[in-house]
């Protein structure tokens, strides 16, 4: 996902690309706006598919390149799907895939059988659709006893009541009948046991209230500061310039309400510095929102105006090994425990469900007004998403793969 460093030969990343392709690995990239000559480099550098940003021109340019395009729900769009219906199923590179899919929303529309139906609406072949979510992705992974019904094949097979609806009858794995008439009518132990060792992972070193806040270089006056602005309705951002107020030495929120600070720490606990900064668009007007969910490294991400709000998210989700924590005048709200490695649940998918969708609703009543609020806070620390992210080091320069200091000049 280093773009950057894979277009300019940066060392490391060549050892990396090497080490792969000598062990003949499948190697996956994340290049959103590459195109023309960059975007050839990027290939020949080894990089075999991609996953992100998505129109019908990209999605020409790439599938004609020979890289494995994996299209999102988000990106599917009748357009796209014209596009493939004027090469036929002459294009052997491209599946489809979800990525960052809510639980509950999986829960209410189902997974790649819900993408696949949206294709099928949108005009695209049924049997030509359901080749993109078995045999090509099987191929494109190397997994080659999967994918198709043949001989040498494992008996991993899904039955559909229909083509249209894809309502599923049955699903037999390994040539065990696991689902009968749409209902699960096997018992699936959870291993207790192998899970032990991947709880209490979350070992973040979280200060004392008082640095829950961002020290200025001034004593008093105004300020320019860089700021994290959400691109809206996107998980997208950009970097915006603010004058702010300094009040005995830190910034002062006063007055700005589309203001918060956000704050994100080593998860490990072994790093003394953090990264603090500013965003703008968010909408959160009280309280914090902690999360140990937040791409890609799933460090402790904190998120509020008041000090005391936040350093009272950040501790309580350590301490439970990590999820996600609505917080308001120093009162849990919500709470959406992932207690394996911070940012799984063992608990039912109906529980899991319910907790997700009571966090979802106190967010939007903190004030936060994006229609997947969750999903936007988890993507603030990627590093790798288009403009501007905070990581535990700082606040970095998506697009020049660089670090940049809060206060400009």
């Amino acid at each position: 996902m280093r773009v950057k460093d894979v277009l300019s030969l940066e060392p490391e990343i060549q050892k990396i690309l090497q080490l792969g392709l000598a062990r003949d690995l499948v190697i996956d990239g994340h290049c959103p706006g590459l195109s023309g000559t960059e975007l050839n480099t990027f290939i020949e550098a080894g990089i075999g598919s991609y996953h992100s940003r998505l129109d019908s021109e990209s999605f020409e340019e790439m599938t004609r390149l020979g890289i494995s395009v994996q299209v999102q729900e988000t990106w599917l769009t009748p357009d796209l799907v014209r596009t493939i219906g004027r090469k036929n199923s002459s294009i052997p590179n491209f599946m489809f895939v979800t990525d960052d899919v809510s639980p509950g929303y999986i829960y209410e529309h189902g997974h790649l059988d819900h993408l696949l139906r949206r294709a099928i609406e949108y005009g695209m072949d049924p049997i030509e659709a359901i080749r993109r979510v078995t045999v090509f992705p099987a191929q494109w992974l190397r997994l080659h006893s999967l994918g198709a019904i043949g001989l040498g094949k494992l008996a991993d097979l899904v039955i559909f009541e229909d083509l249209e609806t894809l309502n599923v009858e049955t699903v037999i794995t390994n040539g065990r009948v696991v689902v009968r008439e749409g209902e699960l009518v096997v018992l699936i132990k959870m291993a207790s046991s192998a899970l032990a060792p991947l709880r209490s992972s979350v070992k973040a070193d979280i200060p004392k209230e008082y640095a829950f806040r961002i020290q200025a270089p001034i004593w008093e006056g105004k300020i320019p500061v860089r700021v994290i602005e959400i691109i809206r309705e996107t998980t997208e951002t950009k970097l915006c310039i603010e004058e702010l107020p300094v009040v005995e030495g830190s910034i002062s929120l006063e007055g700005y309400s589309d203001l918060n600070m956000i704050l994100v720490f080593h998860r490990h606990g072994k790093a003394k510095k953090h990264g603090k900064g500013l965003l703008k668009g968010l909408g959160l007007a009280h309280g914090a929102v902690a999360s140990t969910l937040a791409h890609d490294s799933h460090n402790l991400l904190v998120i509020g105006r008041e000090p005391h709000d936040m350093r009272l998210a950040a501790v309580p989700l350590r301490d439970a090994g990590g999820g996600i924590i609505v917080v308001r005048d120093e009162r849990i709200l919500a709470t959406l425990c992932l207690p394996i490695v911070g940012i799984m649940s063992d608990q039912s998918v109906e529980d899991v469900v319910r907790a997700f969708s009571h966090l979802e609703n106190m967010v939007r009543r903190l004030g936060v007004y994006h229609r997947k609020p969750v999903q936007l806070i988890t993507f603030l620390s990627l590093a790798v998403s288009p403009d501007i992210a905070l990581t535990d080091m700082g606040l970095v320069d998506v697009n020049n793969q660089t670090f940049l200091d809060l206060f400009p000049g």
